[in-house]
């Protein structure tokens, strides 16, 4: 289970729910006020340390470093 999103009251409640059974349960932001960017590469640690394949040549490829700018609606003031 991955939590994506403030906090990480979701992931605290699953590994209380499956207690001893096997699960991996990692949230990307926990709230603690460090660095975003640190605490996604740390849950992205605890999956690889986990087994997961992350496919992280996708994740930091050349096409993935871009300058785009993320585009939003005009408000209707």
């Amino acid at each position: 289970f991955v939590e994506v999103g403030p906090r990480n009251v979701l992931t605290g409640l699953v590994n209380q729910i499956l207690g001893d059974k096997p699960h991996l349960a990692v949230a990307c932001n926990t709230g603690t006020g460090k660095n975003e960017a640190i605490q996604f590469l740390q849950a992205l640690g605890q999956l690889f340390t986990a087994g997961v394949d992350l496919k992280a040549e996708r994740l930091f490829s050349k096409e993935n470093q871009g300058d785009d700018k993320l585009s939003f609606p005009e408000s209707r003031d």
